[in-house]
This record gives C-alpha cells, structure tokens and sequence, in this order.
C-alpha cells in the first residue's frame, strides 16, 4: 500500500517536472499559447500529488503508531526507503525547475512592463501629465 502510493507521487512529480521544463522552454521560445494548457495539467497533477501526499502520511503514520517502539526507517523496506530518498530527490528537482521558470516569468514581466513604460512615457507627457508610469519591480533577486 505505501509502495503504490509513493511511485503515484513520484508519477505526479516527475509529470510536474517534465510540464515546467516544458513551460520553460515555451517561454524560450515565445510560444505562450502552451502555457495556459499546461499551467491547467499543473494545477490538477498538483492537486492529485498532495491528495497522494495526505493518503502517504497517514499510511505512514498508521505503520508507525502500529509499533511505536521501532523506528519508521526499520519497518520500512529498502525498496520504500528508497522511493522515499526519490521522492525527496523529485521535489528537489522540481524546487529547483519552479525557481528556473520564475526567472524566466519574472524576467519577460520586467521586459513588458518597460516595453509599456515606454510606449506611454510620450504619451503621457503630450496630454499634460505630471506622473510617470512606473512598475515597482514585482521580486528583487539576484542571478
């Protein structure tokens, strides 16, 4: 029961990193008629990972109140133990892909944001205005 529920979650997670690599690429490429579509998969794959997540942790909690006295990692098999260490590593791997693909939407807002500070900065100044437009930077980060 908990092996088939930690290769679903690993299912989910390696689905999410193929679909953010994807994004990302995507985003390379200016192709942003995907996003959306993927940007739906993501939500539901997500969704069915935490509902997998819950149904593991009760699982795992049910084996270790069963005989408290022993730790998890002793109940567990060597195959489990290492689905574990995969699922740690797969959340890992998506952490890191989720922080690429911020950049890259991070980077295309500031891009926009300018293009459209620049296109109206004439604009604004023809018909009187005092005020610039000016977008705060949404997150400071550095590369």
């Amino acid at each position: 029961m908990i092996e088939n529920k930690l290769k679903l979650a690993n299912s989910y997670l390696l689905k999410l990193i193929e679909l953010t690599q994807e994004g990302i690429d995507d985003i390379k490429k200016a192709r942003k008629d995907r996003l959306d579509k993927q940007n739906k998969e993501k939500n539901e794959l997500i969704a069915n990972f935490l509902q997998a997540k819950s149904e593991l942790d009760e699982a795992l909690l049910a084996l270790a109140n069963s005989k408290p006295d022993v730790s998890l990692q002793e109940l567990l098999s060597d195959e489990i133990n290492d689905l574990l260490k995969q699922l740690r590593f797969n959340l890992n791997t998506l952490n890191a892909k989720n922080k690429e693909f911020a950049k890259y939407i991070i980077s295309v807002k500031e891009f926009y944001d300018n293009l459209l500070e620049t296109m109206l900065q004439d604009n604004i100044q023809m018909n009187g205005y005092e005020s610039k437009f000016k977008s705060e930077p949404t997150i400071k980060f550095k590369v």
